[in-house]
């Protein structure tokens, strides 16, 4: 929690003059005002990049998802592929034994990761400089020309593979293009329905509280006529 200073710490200090102009005589290791507001403007250009870039992933692996990608598993998987530090196996070994530990019904498939795997043999050499070529050219990435030389028959299939694999990229991207731009019309689609139910909603004249009639409530009961004196009563009365 930031620390708020007391009035006593300043007793007998002169503070700066904040309102003042700044002396330009006095050197400062800061930036001025043209490299300050270049800054403010460029973080401004990067964070947008970053939110459209952010909106373009969640479309992306909205699509994924739509597919059928297991999408934690697929980045448990670039996690470990980033790592390039050989405790892949070792990591999915203690994946086994916790999961043994749980007593989760793993099956037979993971007793592959009980022992390590053979290395492959030399005569597999120009296989795998094509595999790995294919699925660099798969994943958009391009060939690794450190490690397949081109100018060796491992460094050619390495470029072979790749240009495959470039292929199958380009397809699988125009793929993507179409689903994308289907999922952004549905979209489009479902919110101008939104938009003119709610207008039309709006639209509708409002129906009266109650009609006039009903306003007034039930008639009063008639009262029934005064009764009459009879005629020889009256007479009496006024011979009184």
């Amino acid at each position: 929690m930031p620390r708020t200073a007391r009035l006593k710490e300043h007793e007998g200090k002169t503070l700066p003059d904040l309102s003042a102009p700044a002396n330009e005589a006095t050197p400062s290791n800061g930036p001025d005002r043209d490299e300050f507001l270049f800054a403010i403007g460029h973080q401004r250009k990067l964070q947008q990049a970053i939110d459209e870039a952010k909106a373009v992933l969640k479309k992306f692996r909205n699509h994924l998802k739509l597919r059928g990608f297991n999408l934690a598993m697929m980045d448990a998987a670039i996690g470990e592929a980033d790592r390039e530090d050989g405790t892949t196996i070792s990591n999915m070994r203690d994946l086994k034994r916790y999961y043994e530990f749980m007593g989760l019904p793993i099956g037979h498939q993971f007793s592959l990761f009980d022992t390590p795997q053979a290395a492959n043999s030399n005569g597999d050499l120009l296989a795998r400089a094509f595999a790995e070529g294919r699925d660099r050219g798969v994943r958009g990435d391009f060939p690794d020309e450190q490690k397949w030389l081109p100018v060796t028959p491992e460094g050619q299939e390495h470029q072979r593979g790749w240009a495959e694999g470039q292929q199958v990229h380009l397809s699988k991207f125009k793929v993507l293009e179409v689903s994308l731009a289907e999922a952004e019309k549905l979209a489009e689609a479902k919110a101008a329905k939104k938009a003119a139910k709610s207008k039309a909603k709006a639209d509708e004249p409002e129906e009266p509280e109650g009609d006039a009639e009903d306003d007034i409530g039930p008639p009063d009961e008639e009262l029934p006529p005064p009764a009459m004196e009879p005629a020889s009563r009256r007479g009496a009365r006024g011979a009184h």
